[in-house]
């Protein structure tokens, strides 16, 4: 591969053009409304209700997050790489990849509602599972549409979108909380604002749909292969986040899964840069593999430098913090969730190194093998959760997930190496894993003694100015990925 700096206007765009850092900002902004939103019906379900109630909501939740991945069946990611290499001509996929869509969400309600009453749950617990199904399909219908907003750069589109919906999950759940209802009535408001999402999303994306009304089907059976590769990725993705709820369920006590799951939350949060960060790029790496004919990843230094810089530095300050963030946003219901966030911490690096070795098999047309490798987060994390689940508790959960990622961060970075392009990830995590580190080793005698939040406000300042060195400096040595 050729290190000559060869760049196209959309690698520019990935480079530092003002419109593209703009729609970045917008989407971590759209990234932050949602998680938000659902930290704060945690937070004060916590308070309020207690962590049996907090539970059985997580619970519903992991229940329905299993199941998306096969509502779905890989529209999201399969129409962001889609809509980002073939612009306006993607209209008519986009409707025959949601008439797929439709038939995959109702099989997977239906899967959902005879599996959940294999597992004999409480009737008030099984009523909200079962409503919980009711989620998938305007769920399916909105990431789908968010993906082509996505990829045709409507940042503040997806924005205004999710507020909406935001306000109105929150507004019915913390009415519900508040007024002592039972789980059931989240799981409402939940539905309500998800299907606003949909309808409101279906007005907006018409646009790019017009002229294919007619069905094709010669494009139904091209859509089947790759749809059907992403559909496996997504289905393994909210599997391997949700099945650690799941098993907890079954094995610990309700209030351990309540602590595990309330603090996992504080991971979701963490999770929107990677995620976001992931989203931004897919669709301009995918163009660039398309336009350039190599998997140089050159042109994406800058973005990547800031990603993992900001990663790096909430993991290492989430783990040094612990104790303090917990006791700040949950009091002392989430006693003893300290070692399960820092472990969630570790993880949370792993699986960004992780996502961008999927993007670029991805993008390179080898969703197939990506597939096939990341089975092994699965196995890994089930295999390793049957064995410290019932020593650890949610500790042993939060271990589980991060061996899991191991097992397809080694496998993946292995075959990316080898056949397209080597990462250097020394120097995207090493150098902010360093200034992090000596930041936390100056900081930790200090915890005693100190306020902690005079402590970890001094940490985000440190931080952030060894952020902005880190992603604005002059790139030195080879290019990433030549």
């Amino acid at each position: 591969m050729s290190s000559a700096p060869l760049r196209s206007p959309v690698n520019r765009e990935a480079v530092g053009d003002l419109r593209g850092w703009l729609q970045l900002a917008l989407l971590l902004a759209e990234g932050l409304v949602v998680p938000a939103a659902t930290a704060v019906t945690y937070i004060v379900a916590l308070r309020l209700r207690g962590a049996e109630f907090i539970a059985q909501y997580a619970l519903v939740l992991a229940w329905t997050a299993v199941f998306q991945g096969a509502a779905n069946f890989g529209l999201p990611q399969y129409l962001l790489r889609e809509a980002g290499k073939l612009g306006g001509a993607a209209g008519k996929l986009i409707v025959h990849a949601l008439l797929l869509g439709g038939m995959a969400t109702a099989a997977a309600m239906a899967a959902m509602i005879c599996t959940v009453r294999l597992f004999g749950y409480p009737a008030p617990l099984e009523a909200a599972l079962f409503v919980g199904a009711l989620v998938m399909p305007p769920l399916m219908v909105s990431l789908a549409c968010r993906s082509v907003f996505l990829a045709a750069r409507r940042a503040f589109l997806i924005l205004t979108i999710a507020s909406v919906e935001t306000a109105l999950v929150i507004c019915g759940s913390l009415y519900g909380i508040v007024s002592g209802r039972p789980v059931v009535w989240l799981v409402y408001s939940l539905v309500a604002g998800k299907a606003v999402n949909a309808v409101t999303s279906l007005l907006f994306v018409r646009r790019h749909a017009r002229g294919y009304h007619q069905l094709d089907p010669d494009c139904f059976r091209a859509l089947r292969g790759p749809l059907f590769a992403f559909a496996l990725s997504d289905g393994l993705g909210f599997l391997t986040t949700r099945i650690s709820v799941i098993l907890l369920s079954k094995i610990g006590t309700l209030s351990a899964l309540g602590v595990y799951a309330s603090v996992s939350k504080l991971l979701e949060l963490a999770w929107i840069v990677p995620a976001i960060f992931g989203q931004f790029l897919m669709p301009r790496i995918a163009r660039s593999f398309q336009t350039r004919g190599d998997h140089d990843l050159g042109d994406f230094t800058h973005v990547l430098r800031l990603m993992y810089g900001i990663v790096v530095a909430a993991s290492v300050g989430g783990a040094l913090f612990a104790e303090p963030i917990l006791a700040l946003v949950f009091g002392s219901q989430a006693k003893g969730g300290g070692s399960i966030l820092r472990w969630l911490m570790v993880y949370l690096v792993l699986d960004a190194m992780d996502m961008l070795q999927g993007i670029v098999l991805k993008c390179a047309g080898l969703q197939a093998t990506d597939v096939r490798i990341y089975v092994s987060n699965l196995a890994g994390n089930v295999a390793s959760a049957l064995v410290l689940m019932p020593m650890f508790g949610g500790v042993g959960a939060a271990a589980a997930r991060c061996l899991g990622v191991c097992c397809s961060l080694i496998l993946r970075g292995v075959y990316v190496s080898r056949r397209l392009v080597r990462i250097p990830w020394l120097s995207l995590v090493g150098s902010p894993m360093v200034g992090s580190s000596v930041l936390a080793v100056a900081l930790r005698p200090f915890l005693g003694s100190t306020r902690p939040f005079v402590l970890m406000a001094g940490y985000a300042v440190a931080a952030g100015i060894l952020l902005v060195y880190w992603a604005t400096r002059p790139q030195l040595g080879p290019r990433p990925g030549a």
